[in-house]
């Protein structure tokens, strides 16, 4: 079982874990550091592999493989309840997760922003292609390929 690279900040009885979008890590969430609450929560910003501090992991990087390496990591924590906090596309592992865990419920609520369905975003393999193409690349058009897959808000 991997351990997800993961940064965690307070000490409080309820644990806030954290999911980055597509292309961030931990580091995304920095500007809100000095403003937790450390003494009532533990705040958990896991990165995912493939990122931050879980780069070296690797894997199939798929949806089903996410959900399950954070699943991990809350028995590897030994977590009872947590809230879930998932921004762009890590909100469809999230919903993942909850789906998932109905048994052990560990999942107390998500909380999703700009959220992608669970069902994914329908794309041509022409722009699925494209978009892959240029995240390898890293061509510096990164905040339009974000912009072109949340503009439906």
């Amino acid at each position: 079982m991997i351990e997800l690279g993961h940064k965690i900040i307070g000490t409080g009885k309820k644990h806030i874990l954290f999911l980055h979008e597509l292309m961030g890590n931990y580091k995304n969430y920095e500007a809100i550091f000095p403003y937790l609450d450390k003494e009532n929560f533990t705040y958990i910003f896991i990165d995912l592999r493939g990122y931050g501090l879980s780069k070296h992991i690797e894997g199939e990087y798929s949806c089903d493989e996410a959900s399950s390496d954070v699943l991990n990591l809350i028995k590897i924590l030994n977590l009872k309840e947590v809230y879930l906090v998932a921004h762009s596309m890590s909100t469809m592992i999230a919903q993942n997760i909850a789906l998932v865990d109905k048994e052990d419920k560990l999942i107390k609520s998500l909380i999703l922003v700009t959220p992608i369905p669970a069902s994914g975003i329908k794309m041509s393999e022409k722009s699925k292609e494209t978009l892959l193409n240029d995240m390898k690349d890293n061509k510096g058009n990164l905040e339009e390929i974000v912009y072109s897959a949340s503009k439906r808000h």
